[in-house]
């Protein structure tokens, strides 16, 4: 399995079903929605009925990460989300505590990890995932590898600023 980061852009949730209709084995972690009505008929339903596993984000995640990665599946974790721990890291010149997850989890498995971006065509309102292979050297600090995929998020946003959602202070 590999790790996939990637941020709220565009319309990620299509980005998502399209991975999941075509085959992708992905697993996602999320946050839990505080509405619980749109949480179970929309959010969950959605992702479960197009292959898509779902593992919310909290202290028992880690579980269900390493068992989706051992199985050979992917696991993707949207970094830009608020995160009240984590390393201290610039994103866009701002201190943004982020998930150190990522780097931890390569390391001790020794996976791939891919940037994942979808961009929409502002002509036609297709959407175009973009993946990349984000390179990681086990020796490299989780403080460096956590700065590096900020700035791959941080130059996303600024090619595409209109289609980035953040709606935390």
């Amino acid at each position: 399995g590999s790790l996939i980061f990637s941020g709220h852009f565009a319309n990620w949730e299509l980005a998502l079903r399209y991975l999941g209709e075509s085959g992708v084995k992905l697993n996602v972690v999320y946050r839990e929605s505080n509405n619980k009505l749109i949480e179970e008929k929309f959010i969950k339903n959605t992702r479960k009925n197009c292959g898509i596993k779902m593992i919310a984000k909290g202290s028992s995640s880690a579980i269900g990460i390493f068992k989706a990665l051992k199985n050979g599946e992917n696991v993707l974790i949207l970094t830009d989300q608020r995160y009240n721990n984590g390393i201290k890291s610039q994103l866009l010149g701002f201190d943004a505590y982020t998930s150190d997850s990522i780097p931890v989890i390569a390391k001790r498995l020794n996976c791939p990890v891919y940037s994942m971006v979808a961009i929409r065509d502002e002509f036609t309102s297709n959407i175009k995932i973009s993946a990349d292979k984000f390179e990681y050297l086990k020796e490299e600090s989780n403080e460096d590898i956590v700065k590096r995929m900020n700035e791959v998020i941080g130059e996303w946003i600024k090619n595409n600023p209109n289609q980035w959602l953040f709606l935390h202070n």
